[in-house]
């Protein structure tokens, strides 16, 4: 996987190659996990009321796949299988201060939902949606990012993540 495909690149056209490739590096995954009716799994924070794909960042002691298996498990309660690395979405976050590279996977749930183990104060306050690809990006774009630059990049980046797999399913 270090040879990674971009396949995407957001907020990236302001900047110098100079402060570009000196941005810190932050490595971090998205799933689209499908259900047997081709509908993918979505998040809807309920308090602050937006949709987004399962995922996170990547740990020191992990590879993107081991994130991304865990990040599932930990925010939908499935584990997931037949699971396939599409490529990278690249974006700048914090003011221009993190390059944040998101390994984009899409597989398919494993049987039953097990029990939540929320970590994160988001994971508490979400429930799981599962949509189209076309109701997804309806969902993410209605969702509230306020004036908010990390959840404005956060829903451009997965309406993207949603068109670019049009062509892997």
């Amino acid at each position: 996987m270090e040879n990674k495909l971009i396949v995407s690149l957001i907020n990236t056209e302001s900047l110098s190659k100079e402060v570009y490739e000196n941005l810190k590096v932050r490595k971090a995954t998205r799933v689209l996990i499908f259900n047997t009716q081709n509908k993918i799994a979505l998040l809807h924070e309920t308090v602050k009321n937006y949709h987004s794909l399962p995922g996170g960042q990547v740990e020191a002691n992990e590879t993107p796949l081991e994130s991304a298996k865990r990040e599932c498990l930990e925010e939908t309660g499935f584990e997931i299988n037949n699971i396939k690395f599409i490529g990278v979405v690249r974006e700048v976050l914090s003011g221009n201060e993190i390059l944040n590279d998101s390994y984009i996977f899409i597989a398919t749930k494993t049987g039953e939902q097990l029990k939540l183990s929320p970590e994160e104060d988001s994971e508490k306050n979400s429930i799981l949606v599962w949509a189209t690809p076309e109701e997804a990006i309806t969902l993410i774009k209605n969702s509230n990012t306020g004036n908010n630059p990390i959840a404005l990049s956060s829903r451009e980046r997965d309406i993207e993540i949603i068109n670019k797999i049009q062509g892997y399913i």
